[in-house]
């Protein structure tokens, strides 16, 4: 969870030839020193506006998968027009839905983990990421863990439980074609948004 930049060791070069990049380490991510009052998707959103306009750029393509993604989408709903377009996935989008470790993060109470040693909890996907991964980088990601950095981190998905009903999630019985295979709850869920949903998700956000 609190993996650094350098896991997408891999992925950046990529881009950089072609594109200007600007990669970093979020609050409490990485080795960047955290911050209790932006660790939430929402908070953590209104971060990311604040970094863009530090840097004065004026319309970008963010790309943010995991636990960033959910901090771009609350980014991009309160400031719709400073995106060419998201790339975003990896994410829990409501909490009934997440499972396995994320959900048992989610349900920690605050301070579970405030007396271990982070680099602990993670070492077993440590040990799986060490396959493909150089050890330089494992030791980074290890740092980024390590300590209360864990607890702290984890912090941001206990904060799914007040952020992500925020964000609207309908979930159909439908394959691709959702209009035609679930034509009543499509357009209920559809003529329920237009008709003010809209409206009161914006004042809950």
């Amino acid at each position: 969870m609190a993996r650094s930049i350098y896991a997408f060791h891999r992925v950046l070069p990529h881009f950089v030839d072609t594109h200007p990049v600007i990669a970093i380490d979020l609050p409490g991510f990485g080795l960047s020193e955290s911050r209790s009052d932006v660790m939430s998707p929402k908070a953590m959103g209104a971060f990311l506006v604040k970094v863009v306009a530090h840097l004065k750029l004026k319309r970008l393509h963010g790309v943010g998968p995991d636990v960033g993604a959910l901090a771009f989408l609350f980014a991009a709903a309160d400031q719709p027009g400073l995106f060419e377009s998201l790339a975003v996935g990896s994410a829990a989008t409501r909490v009934d839905l997440a499972a396995g470790v994320l959900k048992d993060l989610i349900a920690s109470p605050s301070g579970a983990f405030a007396t271990i040693d982070g680099a602990d909890a993670v070492s077993d996907y440590l040990t799986r990421a060490a396959q493909f991964t150089p050890p330089a980088v494992i030791d980074d990601l290890r740092a980024a863990s390590a300590g209360p950095r864990f607890e702290q981190a984890t912090q941001y998905v206990r904060a799914y439980n007040k952020d992500l009903p925020l964000r609207r999630l309908s979930l159909l019985e439908a394959a691709h074609r959702a209009w035609e295979e679930a034509t009543s709850d499509y357009s209920t869920q559809i003529l329920s948004w237009v008709g003010g949903e809209y409206l009161r998700s914006a004042s809950r956000g």
